[in-house]
């Protein structure tokens, strides 16, 4: 177990208020072939922390490594304040940007778009619904591709974020 791990860990199982994780702002991740890179970046232009708002930008770059040809159905994000409030996207907002991209193998989407919160730092994570299209004998069966957390931070290329556990009720 590494020592970062080992820390956290102690932190926790002492009770300790400031256990903390950090999230790089980029994430990578491999479901059944679909490659999932994410990375977001501050847009200081389009925040007003004054007003409680801060704004990010994130890219995401879908590359199909696998041997089907894939459609991309819908999305889910969650998005995770700093200061413990949780939304969510979907579980099934259709598409990206409006659109439903085919991937054929070996082929990549990417596209950009905005995430505001009200309070100065955060995390992304969520998944895409992917479909078979190609071949024939597997056409119509679907999967969840994942997409990693990252990070939303004002400065540098991580963001500490409070680890928070909910007793049941």
């Amino acid at each position: 177990m590494s020592l970062r791990l080992s820390r956290l860990l102690a932190q926790l199982c002492a009770g300790d208020p400031g256990a903390s994780i950090a999230w790089p702002t980029s994430s990578e991740a491999l479901t059944r072939g679909v490659r999932i890179q994410a990375s977001a970046s501050f847009d200081a232009a389009a925040s007003d922390p004054a007003k409680g708002r801060w704004q990010w930008t994130y890219r995401v770059k879908i590359s199909n490594e696998s041997a089907h040809t894939l459609q991309l159905l819908s999305r889910h994000w969650v998005i995770v304040e700093k200061s413990g409030l949780v939304a969510e996207v979907g579980p099934k907002a259709p598409g990206v940007l409006g659109q439903q991209p085919i991937l054929r193998p070996g082929e990549s989407f990417a596209y950009s778009s905005a995430c505001p919160l009200s309070c100065e730092a955060g995390t992304l994570h969520g998944s895409l619904e992917m479909k078979i299209l190609e071949p024939a004998e597997l056409h119509g069966r679907r999967f969840e591709a994942e997409i990693g957390r990252f990070g939303l931070a004002t400065e540098g290329d991580e963001v500490l974020m409070p680890i928070v556990i909910h007793e049941a009720l």
